[in-house]
């Protein structure tokens, strides 16, 4: 019958303690001085975090609508070789297309 394994709570006796090596436990203090806190301005760190994800949305669009379109064959296929040629897809294509013709509208 084999024996039971003591795990001890000397560092010799655990194995995995051994393993590791030679480890001291260090007591951290968890005190927080007031100054400490007082360097951080947290208000400012947020209205600066909320104006950066303000840009980042505004800037790229993630969400996209599905729209059927009826086009020319003609149209479709002059599409397609733009998108060949440039590597791109027919759908990011077409929302250039329509992007640009939408500014200049408004401009």
């Amino acid at each position: 019958m084999a024996t039971k394994k003591n795990f001890g709570k000397t560092t010799t006796d655990n194995p995995a303690l051994a393993f590791l090596g030679n480890l001291e436990e260090k007591k951290e203090t968890g005190t927080v001085t007031k100054e400490d806190t007082n360097n951080i301005d947290y208000e400012k760190k947020i209205q600066e975090l909320e104006r950066k994800l303000a840009e980042t949305q505004t800037a790229a669009e993630t969400k996209s609508e599905r729209v059927q379109l009826l086009v020319y064959p003609s149209v479709l296929k002059g599409l397609d070789d733009i998108a060949k040629k440039e590597t791109k897809s027919r759908n990011e294509i077409a929302n250039r297309i329509f992007k640009k013709y939408i500014d200049e509208y408004n401009g």
